[in-house]
This record gives structure tokens, sequence and C-alpha cells, in this order.
């Protein structure tokens, strides 16, 4: 189709016009002439004045420096509070503690709330308590007999219960509260006898916050029998550092299948520790050969324990 000519040198001037209000809707008009790019071609984007400050401080915090923010604190120690008082109130407020303490189990002919399993702590009264396992089954008698004594690791957790104690000499049966405790790992057992040992009975805190929340994966498999070269808690500062040279060292003497692992990998052990292990067996033969060899080579703190 001809359009006339008239028409034809119009077309560009109404293109251009058509193009030039387009263009003052979004981000204004350039004249013909000017071949300079616009600065801010774009969607307008509308800013706002940050102080500084703030800015800052929601960049630079302790989780993004991988650090980690506790939810809740602990509750402030009181003085006028036994140990496992002051456990107790923590466990309320929010705080996760694993405690390590002295326990005695009382035999048939005692008078005691079952399953009579007594806190022994230097310098308070005894107390009853709720021992359970770390799948919240009650301390069996086979990990802890009648009249046993043993060390054990574990969380207070903040549950308590109203039990009767059975009269004692005649005299009128009484309401206890006992508190449960929940094991980290096994009773380490000292001994039996007619009353708790008391030499050497203490009670503190291992371990708190965040790497007591911490979960640790069970190792389980058909190598039970670990050659333990060194044990560093692991709420000491330099635990890291001397079970990362021991490590090392293990390596300098041949050992290619050295493991480290937290100890409440295998439910048979102690809680919280940096352990450093010259092996694990499927044979106490091999286990017990492989320490004698440590043993020769200078090593000779590394003994043999079952894990699990």
């Amino acid at each position: 189709m001809n359009m006339p000519a008239s028409r034809r040198r119009a077309a560009p001037v109404l293109r251009a016009a058509r193009a030039c209000l387009l263009g003052l809707a979004l981000v204004g008009c350039q004249g013909a002439g000017d071949k300079t790019p616009l600065a801010d071609a774009g969607p307008r984007v509308r800013r706002t004045t940050v102080n500084a400050k703030l800015e800052h401080a929601a960049i630079d915090t302790t989780s993004s420096r991988g650090k980690v923010v506790e939810a809740v604190g602990p509750a402030p120690e009181d003085a006028q509070l036994s140990f496992i008082d002051n456990r107790l109130a923590r466990a309320s407020a929010g705080a996760t503690e694993i405690v390590a303490l002295r326990v005695w189990r009382c035999g048939a002919s005692c008078t005691c709330p079952p399953p009579c399993v007594q806190a022994v702590v230097s310098g308070a009264p005894p107390r009853w308590l709720d021992v359970v396992t770390a799948s919240g089954d009650p301390l069996s008698t086979d990990a802890l007999g009648d009249g046993a004594s043993a060390e054990v690791t574990g969380q207070f957790t903040g549950r308590q219960r109203v039990a009767s104690a059975a009269a004692e000499s005649g005299g009128d049966a009484g309401a206890v509260v006992v508190p449960e405790l929940r094991l980290v790992g096994m009773p380490a057992v000292l001994g039996v006898g007619p009353a708790p040992a008391l030499e050497g009975a203490q009670a503190k805190v291992v371990l708190e916050g965040a790497e007591a929340r911490k979960v640790v994966t069970k190792v389980k498999d058909e190598r039970p029998y670990l050659v333990v070269a060194g044990a560093f808690p692991l709420a000491d500062s330099g635990s890291d550092e001397a079970a990362g040279k021991l490590f090392q060292k293990l390596g300098q003497l041949g050992v290619a299948d050295a493991e480290r692992h937290d100890s409440r990998a295998f439910g048979d052990l102690a809680c919280c520790f940096d352990l450093v292990l010259a092996g694990r067996f499927a044979d106490p033969k091999a286990a017990a050969a492989r320490q004698r060899m440590l043993v020769a080579r200078g090593l000779k703190a590394a003994y043999v324990k079952r894990g699990f």
C-alpha cells in the first residue's frame, strides 16, 4: 500500500513522540542529540537511610560468626541450695547440664522409695533419685545391683515425683520428692557394701549448654573392643589440642586405623570425653595385642575397653 509523502515524512516524528511519552512514564525522556545513557535506567528503587550502627549489628552477630546463642540463660546458682536443688532450678529455667556424681543402691532391707537409688554428695544430705537410662527405662539391677556404689553421668530433667516411703522402725510413712536423673552412658561400679562409698564422692557439672545438648550418633557394629590411647575431658579448654596431638602420634607409630570419638558414641563408656582410639576390634585378643604394641612403643597408658 502506497503512503502519501507527507505522511511518510511525519511517521518518524510520531513514532518519536510516542516513544518519548512512554519513556516519561518509565525513566524520563532524552533529547534526540543526547547519546549519554541514563544513569538509573531501570525501575525506581525506594531507598531508606539506616543507622550505620544498627546496620552493622544486624550483620555482625554471634550466630553469623558461628557461635551458639543460648535461647535461655541458665538460672543463677543459689548458695543456699544444695547441688541437686541448683541443678533442678537450672533445668526448670531451660538450661541443659550433664553432671557427674556418686550414687548407691540400697538393698531389700532398706526403707526407701523404689528404685532405691541414692545420690551421695559430700557435705549434703542424701537424696533418693529416679535414675533412668538414656531411653527413659528404669535402671536395672544388672547395671547397678543392691548395695553397689557407682559413679554416673547424667542430666537432671527437671521432672520430679512424690513417692511414699515405707514406715521405718514403726514410724509413720512419709512422702518423698524424687527427682529424675537421665543417664548418659552406664554406671561405673566402684564396689558393693552395706553403706555407700563416701571417700572421694563429689558432684560436678561436666558439660553445659550447646555441648551438653549435642546429639551424638551411637557406634554399633561388629567391633566392640576399643584400644583407648587417651581420653580427655570435653569441658577442658585444651582437650581438643591434646587429643589432636595424640592422634597424630598414633599415625607416626604406624597405627593407620586410629579414630577420634565423643565418648557418648559408645553406650558402655563414661560420658563427656574426647576419645582417641588406636583401633577397634571384633576379637578381644587382637585388641590386647594392639595394646601391648602401644605399651612397647611408649604409650603405657593405653588400655582395652568394651564400648558396647
